[in-house]
């Protein structure tokens, strides 16, 4: 656990850094805007001469930045730095579905089943895809690629 604690403290946070970055050089009129929004907030004396309480106090107010917010969500959506995970079933449990289960034969036909739920008996290995549902075109739309 501590192993998981230290790797998602770091490489993670690095990775979401530098895909951030990296994005608002690519899209100026974004960095334009979440820079527009950040001098918004910025104290008219130097950072150095703050006090802890106006340094806490500035920090709560760029928290609470809706562009700025949303840029870094955006960021995360568009490419984690975590791109999966695995859980293990602690208990025999019935998942619901969205839609009907479709499944291939052996001979490649798509077979559409009237099942709304997945079955998951206790210690079945789960894969949770967390890019493939921040990217999902059913849940985001058409524009679910795109960095907006």
């Amino acid at each position: 656990m501590i192993n998981t604690f230290m790797f998602a403290g770091t490489d993670t946070t690095s990775l979401a850094m530098t895909w951030i970055l990296y994005l608002l050089a690519k899209y100026p009129e974004v960095q334009d805007r979440l820079r527009t929004e950040l001098r918004s907030v910025l104290p008219e004396t130097p950072i150095e001469s703050l006090t802890e309480e106006e340094v806490q106090s500035l920090y709560s107010t760029i928290a609470e930045l809706p562009y700025f917010d949303n840029v870094i969500n955006e960021t995360l959506r568009l490419i984690p730095p975590v791109h999966s995970s695995i859980r293990v079933a602690t208990q025999d449990d019935a998942v619901p579905t969205s839609s009907p289960l479709k499944r291939k034969t052996d001979d490649g036909t798509i077979i559409e089943e009237d099942v709304r739920q997945i079955t998951v008996p206790k210690g079945t290995f789960i894969h949770v895809p967390i890019e493939g549902f921040q990217l999902d075109k059913e849940i985001w739309g058409d524009t679910a690629w795109h960095f907006e």
